[in-house]
Formats: C-alpha cells, structure tokens, sequence
C-alpha cells in the first residue's frame, strides 16, 4: 500500500484553522476584546484561564511559522492578531510579549517589535544571523531608520521590471511602497515622469502632500514638480 507523502508542516497547517479548540480560544479572546473595545462594563467577559492563554499563545506561535502553500499568509495574519488581541487584554503579561515578539520575529514585522516593546531575542546564533540579515534586507532604502514588511519589500523590488502588476489588500500599504521608490529614484537625481492615480478626488491633496512630505528637504526637490488632476471616466 503506497500513499502520499506529505511534509510534517503540511500534516499540520493543512487544516489548522478548523480546529474547534483553536476557534474557540479565539473567539474569547475576541468577545473580551470586543467588551473593552466598546466599553461594555455591564457584561461579563468570557472566562479564559492561564491555560488558555498559553494555548492561544502556542498556536500564535505555530501559525506564524506556517508554509502552507496556499493558507501561510492568512495563517501569520491570524497568528499576529491572536498576540496583538492578547496584549490588549493582558498588557502587563511578559509571557505574551516574549511569544508576540518570536510571532513579529517569524514574519519579519519589526513594526511590530517596536510596538509591542518586546524584549525578544533570537535563541541560536543562527537565529540571530538570520535575524541581521533580515533587518538589513527589509531596510527601506528611502529611510534607513524604516523596515518593510516581507511581502512589501517583494513587490518594492519589482518596480524597476518592465512589466509589472501587483494586487494587495489596501493595508498592505501598497501607495506607501510607491512613495519610497518614488523618494529613492528622486534622492539618487533620476529626471522621470511618475503617475499616481487615485480613485478619489479627496485622495488627491492627502497623496499629494504625502509625496512632498517624504522629499523633505531633499536638495533634489527643487529639480522636482509635482501637479495634480482630477480625471473623470465614463
């Protein structure tokens, strides 16, 4: 008898997010998120114990390493909510920030490093390397001080290629990437024409004034002008 031979990560990332106990954890954790949120004194929140809390933080913790062909990203959206909502709940719990900074760590967000004020440091020493290697990797050329997420930095750096298409959802920042490559070309003095269209006339002025903000004081603005337009398509 022969069959398919599947990688551990697949056994386990296959279907992980049926899980009945992982759902049930999270949907506490979102009702008593939802009760603070909204202030809702008058009812109770959900009863959720340390064991429970440790549960949500070891499953945070294997979804953001997940390599799911297909689900790995919503997998490590899920993981980053799962420690995000927690330290809402729990902000003085070290515990929940030593696993939110390995969860931000697996995926590269240092965004989130920062936020949540983690102390986390990779363990090996090739943890370590590769961690270095990855923050000098995402580095925004544009701003040295400012790091791109993963999936940012892919796109960002197919840019230059001829012919390129790229969809995200609209908190994937994908206007922000265009404004660093913007910046990047302006610092380095090239003399080209760009385009960024918008859907709303609103969003003009607001991109507009995001561009000019991010020149600065660039020497290379005075070389530079920006014009804006509203267009209207039938």
């Amino acid at each position: 008898m022969s069959g398919e031979k599947r990688t551990l990560g697949a056994a386990i990332f296959a279907d992980i997010e049926d899980n009945e106990y992982l759902n049930k954890i999270h949907e506490k954790v979102l009702y008593n998120y939802a009760l603070r949120l909204l202030q809702l004194t008058k009812k109770e929140p959900l009863p959720f114990g340390q064991k429970e809390k440790r549960d949500a933080l070891r499953f945070a913790d294997l979804l953001s390493k997940s390599n799911d062909p297909e689900k790995a990203n919503a997998h490590k959206i899920w993981a980053q909510e799962i420690v995000i909502l927690l330290n809402e709940l729990y902000p003085e719990d070290t515990l929940i920030k030593l696993y939110a900074g390995d969860v931000f760590s697996s995926i590269g967000n240092h965004k989130g490093i920062e936020h949540i004020n983690s102390e986390y440091q990779d363990i090996t020493a090739l943890e370590r390397f590769f961690s270095e290697f990855r923050d000098d990797y995402l580095t925004i050329p544009a701003e040295p001080s400012e790091k791109f997420f993963a999936a940012q930095k892919a796109a960002y750096d197919h840019l230059t290629d001829e012919c390129f298409s790229y969809s995200a959802p609209t908190s994937m920042g994908k206007s922000f990437i265009m404004r660093m490559f913007i910046k990047n070309e302006v610092i380095h003095g090239a003399q080209k024409n760009y385009a960024l269209i918008v859907p709303t006339k609103a969003l003009i002025n607001e991109v507009r004034g995001k561009v000019i903000d991010d020149l600065g004081e660039n020497g290379n603005l005075r070389k530079s002008t920006t014009l804006t337009a509203a267009i209207i398509v039938w």
